[in-house]
């Protein structure tokens, strides 16, 4: 019968935890928004390239197919779209947007099961 019995948790300490939650997410947000400035503007100051730079890549990726066929070529333009500060900058975004999203909906939770 003892194995039954769960100790319910109080509601100031779902209270506070949902709190706790929503806080991190705003935070979480803010350093987020200011990680993805950061990167973007240092990676465009730096990412400048030259025609030599870009023919050396078609060169390369031309190489890549002729090794490794169509899937070669297809991993390489990953590579090249992967490098590109906006694209950088998307990905910061999403991942962001997806832990402050959790965590607000986990607060959601907290908030549902105290109101019952």
């Amino acid at each position: 019968m003892a194995d039954n019995y769960t100790n319910p948790t109080p509601p100031e300490v779902r209270y506070r935890r949902a709190r706790r939650l929503r806080i991190f997410a705003v935070v979480v947000m803010f350093l987020g928004l200011v990680g993805v400035v950061a990167v973007y503007w240092i990676a465009s100051k730096t990412a400048s390239e030259s025609d030599t730079a870009i023919d050396y890549y078609k060169r390369d990726e031309l190489q890549l197919q002729r090794m490794y066929g169509t899937q070669g070529a297809l991993i390489a333009k990953l590579h090249t779209a992967l490098r590109q500060p906006g694209t950088q900058a998307i990905i910061f975004i999403v991942a962001t947007a997806l832990i402050s999203g959790i965590c607000l909906f986990l607060a959601k939770l907290q908030d549902h099961d105290k109101a019952n």
